[in-house]
């Protein structure tokens, strides 16, 4: 029998509706849309592990689903606490079991039911708990922060503290001393946590003993911990967990043990936790939650959380400014994390500053960070984020590392006359002198190795998950859709926009157009087929000019990265230097716009640019070139990147200029040129997350002033 479907809308709510028909509904919204575009925040890459800061888990879909199903269904609430309890009981091993809104929470909670027990009139006068057995004792190691302090939740439930040893060292004779006048002792609580000092505490099994030896309950707060059973198997009385950790839940909590203080816990839903109730959406995800938590495999999530590991260190190998190694867990759970330090002698939260203002925001584990170490925990990642997190670490040492290069590189500054009305302005010299020259006589340049190969790679994989293909399975090459030479219309995704903010790159056009002052042109990528592949014969373009070479005026620098070695016959850029340097000859008999669009090029031979992953190739506008079929077989990758002058502040037009080019990648918008070339799938605006841009991307975006 199918169960029924869930109740109708209520006959009043569909009076109300009926009567504003001419009023049109709102669709709802997107959570991705509301999240980025409305709220202007950014997702979080979650390398830190599961914590509340950060919403705990992400839930598995059945979750998610259960709770969506649950909101649209009445229930009696009680009843359905009850079976969740019964549940969760049987499977930690306890007589009873009840659900909270957290695991601090549940320590409140406990701490008032061992202070009440069964008595309501106790109950009703909580937090005041004068003239009633209400003493705590807690190990001074365990006396910690987690957002709130245990102390606090200890008090909240009526508890009154009394702190054991200190915080380095507990004996255990001054356990037995505070026991040895049990009157007024309500409980023990004891902190199971990474936060608490593991070091020179009294053992649970120990103070188990000796508090039972007094009929003294003991709490254990075992937050984060996984294993359901080992703590009631120990002998503790009652422990709380939290439902949205390690067991993947929503937010909530749930405290199993001894029944008669269960019973009591749950009376204090008619006094403290009436501040913490928990709904029928959270009993539902939890439920689901822990039945998955149940059927897991431990080796196999063990092994997959390892691999993740790994492969962030060898995705990090290749960085000497950094240490990495695999760091145990410190509560001993069965959890390895890659621990980073600084090799260079810097701060290692720069770097934490860093991954977290980008977007995705990268969050690490900051629990050592004054030990000069930060903790990539993998329990929320994906081997798909492995390589995204590894671009920004690499993007960060790389911008930090770019003014040492240029100045050891030239060994010193040089004074460029501005062809663009600002003067002679002093800039940093990343190419050589002989390098700018070779560029300006030949009209192109190379040069090596200027993008981080992580940088490269995040491109690439913004571009085959756009195109629908995976670079390492030929067999999906021919579903990229791109057109004619391989235009993919991806003008703002972050990974194009990490390149285009990357001081080496401006500081190569700065040296090359004499002025740091300059806008990034909002140029694509390109995924060009091998030509084996394509559904249909490669035709080459004429040789030609990306502006008008006739116009004195138009000195202009185009670029490209290489994203993937690339030979020669692999669709390399190709040019003629020859007619370059003959040009002004060439165009002197007074060129028609023919023979302009459509040159006769002669016996002036076509020059291929080979490169490999990370290389700059840099040319004049006044460059002739085309476009060359793929004669290799993969595919050739490339992103454009170009920068011009920004306009001079006393411009008449500057402020129209620089609010439109500010709008375009704040709303992420293609340029109008782009729209023009009706290239399929050219999305506008472009989806995802608002854009992250430093102080340099920022001005080189348009949307701060030079």
């Amino acid at each position: 029998m199918s169960p029924p479907s869930p109740p109708r809308t209520p006959a009043s709510a569909r009076q109300k509706k009926s009567s504003q028909a001419t009023t049109p509904a709102a669709a709802p919204a997107d959570f991705a849309t509301l999240f980025g575009s409305e709220l202007g925040l950014a997702p979080v890459i979650n390398a830190a592990g599961k914590l509340t800061a950060l919403g705990g888990s992400a839930q598995s879909a059945a979750v998610a689903a259960a709770q969506a199903t649950a909101a649209r269904w009445h229930v009696d609430l009680q009843a359905f606490r009850d079976a969740v309890g019964g549940r969760i009981a049987r499977w930690a091993g306890a007589e009873s079991a009840c659900v909270t809104s957290g695991a601090a929470a549940g320590t409140a909670i406990s701490v008032a039911a061992c202070i009440t027990g069964s008595r309501l009139d106790r109950v009703l006068r909580l937090p005041d708990s004068d003239g009633l057995a209400n003493r705590v004792l807690l190990q001074a190691g365990h006396d910690v922060q987690f957002g709130a302090s245990v102390a606090q939740m200890i008090r909240l439930g009526g508890g009154a503290l009394q702190r054991i040893g200190w915080a380095n060292s507990v004996p255990g004779e001054l356990l037995d001393e505070a026991l040895s006048e049990p009157e007024g002792i309500a409980a023990l609580v004891y902190v199971q946590s990474h936060h608490a000092v593991q070091e020179n505490m009294i053992p649970l099994a120990r103070c188990i003993a000796a508090c039972h030896r007094r009929n003294i309950p003991v709490i254990v707060d075992a937050a984060a911990e996984e294993d359901l059973r080992t703590y009631i198997e120990q002998g503790a009385d009652l422990v709380t967990y939290s439902g949205g950790k390690a067991f993947g839940g929503p937010t909530s909590g749930f405290i199993a043990g001894r029944r008669d203080l269960i019973d009591a816990c749950e009376l204090q839903g008619r006094g403290i936790a009436r501040t913490m109730k928990v709904g029928k959406e959270q009993l539902a995800g939890l439920l689901v939650a822990l039945t998955e938590y149940m059927g897991r495999d431990d080796d196999a999530q063990a092994a997959a959380r390892d691999a993740i590991v790994d492969a962030l260190a060898s995705a990090l190998a290749d960085l000497p400014v950094i240490r990495t190694a695999s760091k145990p867990d410190e509560a001993g759970r069965r959890i390895r994390r890659l621990a980073i330090a600084r090799a260079d002698g810097g701060d290692i939260r720069e770097l934490v500053r860093f991954l977290a203002r980008g977007s995705p925001s990268i969050r690490v584990r900051e629990h050592h960070l004054d030990d000069g170490i930060a903790l990539l925990d993998p329990r929320e990642l994906d081997l798909a984020q492995v390589a995204f997190i590894a671009s920004r670490i690499h993007a960060y040492f790389a911008a930090a590392a770019t003014p040492a290069r240029a100045s050891v590189a030239a060994g010193k500054r040089t004074r460029n006359p501005s062809r663009h009305g600002r003067g002679q302005e002093e800039v940093a010299m990343p190419i050589t002198a002989a390098q700018r020259e070779q560029f300006l006589h030949e009209g192109y340049l190379l040069v090596p190795g200027v993008v981080p190969p992580a940088l490269c790679d995040a491109v690439v994989a913004a571009t085959c998950d756009f195109v629908g293909v995976q670079l390492d399975d030929p067999a999906t090459w021919p579903n990229c859709q791109a057109q004619g030479h391989g235009i993919v219309p991806l003008h703002h995704h972050q990974a194009l926009w990490d390149v285009r903010q990357l001081p080496a790159l401006h500081e190569i056009f700065a040296v090359v157009y004499g002025t740091p002052a300059l806008w990034v042109t909002l140029d694509r990528v390109s995924f060009k087929l091998p030509t084996s592949l394509r559904a249909e014969p490669f035709r080459m373009d004429a040789v030609h000019w990306d502006g008008d070479p006739r116009k004195g005026d138009a000195f202009g620098v185009q670029g490209l990265i290489y994203l993937t070695d690339t030979p020669a016959e692999q669709g390399a850029f190709a040019m003629l230097p020859s007619l370059y340097r003959e040009l002004d000859a060439w165009l002197a008999p007074g060129r028609s716009d023919a023979e302009v669009a459509r040159p006769d090029v002669g016996a002036h031979p076509l020059v291929r640019v080979p490169g490999r992953q990370g290389d700059l190739v840099l040319w004049h506008r006044r460059m002739p070139h085309t476009s060359t079929p793929n004669d290799g077989t993969r595919p050739r990758l490339v992103q454009y990147l170009s920068m011009d002058p920004a306009p001079a502040a006393d411009a008449p037009d500057a402020d129209e200029l620089h609010a439109r080019q500010a709008r375009l990648c704040i709303e992420k918008r293609p340029p109008l040129w782009a729209i023009r070339q009706r290239v399929p799938r050219q999305q506008d605006p472009e989806p995802g997350p608002p854009l992250h841009l430093d102080a340099l991307g920022r001005r080189l975006a348009g949307i701060d002033r030079w």
